[in-house]
């Protein structure tokens, strides 16, 4: 087996990094369809002819499927997403440098943008990044 470049194996760590913060994308995504789901139920049906009207009980068992299910989905993507979140902070406390520990949490757990983690940490932007890969090289996926 061929052996991964620097590079290649950074970009490795940083997709696996990312990880939890596509889950909780993910999430809010899941949220929202619940929100709409349950926001189309409240408002009472209007025909075509401007007169509500009752919804049938195929209407409502449609849409208490459609909500458990998302609901259920919710459900089994937070645990996944709580799974992901342990692994990955375990992984970052083991770097023994606190200054990337800390970028590690801001940037792939708190999701900050790089101007905010290198204002955070006190530190030049291009020193941020000097730090980031340095923290790359330190942890172990």
């Amino acid at each position: 087996m061929m052996e991964l470049s620097k590079k290649e194996e950074n970009h490795k760590k940083i997709c696996w990094l990312n990880r939890y913060r596509t889950a909780i994308r993910e999430e809010q995504i899941i949220e929202e369809e619940i929100r709409k789901l349950r926001e189309s139920k409240m408002s009472p049906s209007v025909s075509l002819s401007g007169m509500p009207h009752g919804s049938g009980q195929g209407d409502l068992s449609s849409y208490a499927a459609k909500l458990d299910e998302q609901i259920r989905k919710l459900q089994e993507w937070k645990q996944e997403k709580a799974k992901m979140y342990e692994d990955i902070l375990s992984r970052i406390r083991r770097v023994e440098d606190d200054n990337q520990r800390a970028l590690l949490i801001c940037r792939y757990i708190k999701g900050m943008r790089w101007e905010d983690v290198a204002s955070k940490l006190g530190y030049t932007w291009s020193w941020t990044h000097k730090l980031h890969s340095k923290a790359l090289e330190a942890i172990e996926i």
